[in-house]
């Protein structure tokens, strides 16, 4: 798979990975990634290295039916791209959840060198169908609920 070229600018280069993530399309989301990646998921430990981000997401993706991104704005910034906007995720169960996000990347000419999440899904994975996950996703269990109003839960 060609690696995405990062000289199209934000809007471009942000529009092409989130319809790869919301595709859940692995493997077309790690093409984003350089080599020696860092990625952090929200307050889940950080990442380092594309196989291991990629398989993470692997996993993530198995953990839901689908997710979508409504992208509200995206900038250019030395050396990265911003953006912010809402997600949804659908439940394998069905339910959904609503939640601000707001993601920041540092780049290189080899890619996405630091993938930051920032996004309150600890309400996500809270549900019953969560004690049997998929293979190689593992939320973890430790972490704190959230006060009603972080998101939208649709049940």
């Amino acid at each position: 798979m060609m690696r995405p070229t990062l000289a199209e600018g934000a809007a471009a280069v942000i529009l092409k990975l989130f319809n790869a993530i919301d595709a859940k399309d692995a493997g077309r989301f790690a093409s984003f990634l350089s080599e020696d990646c860092r990625f952090r998921f929200g307050n889940l430990p950080e990442l380092t290295g594309v196989a291991e981000v990629e398989r993470f997401v692997a996993g993530f993706f198995e953990s839901i039916h689908s997710v979508s991104h409504v992208i509200q704005e995206s900038w250019d910034i030395p050396g990265g791209m911003v953006c912010h906007g809402q997600v949804t995720y659908v439940r394998r169960c069905g339910s959904s959840l609503t939640v601000p996000f707001c993601n920041v990347f540092r780049t290189s000419p080899a890619g996405i060198t630091d993938y930051l999440i920032f996004a309150d899904t600890s309400s996500l994975h809270l549900d019953s169908e969560m004690r049997n996950p998929p293979s190689g996703f593992s939320p973890r269990a430790d972490l704190p609920s959230r006060a009603a109003g972080t998101g939208t839960e649709d049940s």
